[in-house]
């Protein structure tokens, strides 16, 4: 069975969703707090960072296209 291993944008945004549910239902130690807040904190930025680059590639395509 030939399983694809990468996550997409999607899943990482999927993946923060859980943090927030979780983090309201209490669903961690105090103590892990930090180490939830870190990770969802850089998953952020990865899914901020390539919505721009992706904003920056259509604008440029329309650029292109309009020229």
């Amino acid at each position: 069975m030939d399983i694809k291993k990468s996550l997409t944008l999607q899943d990482l945004a999927l993946i923060l969703d859980i943090l927030n549910v979780a983090s309201t239902r209490n669903a961690f130690r105090i103590e892990e707090y930090s180490a939830v807040g870190t990770i969802f904190q850089k998953l952020s930025a990865i899914i901020q960072a390539s919505n721009a680059q992706q904003q920056a590639a259509d604008q440029t395509s329309e650029e292109t296209k309009n020229d």
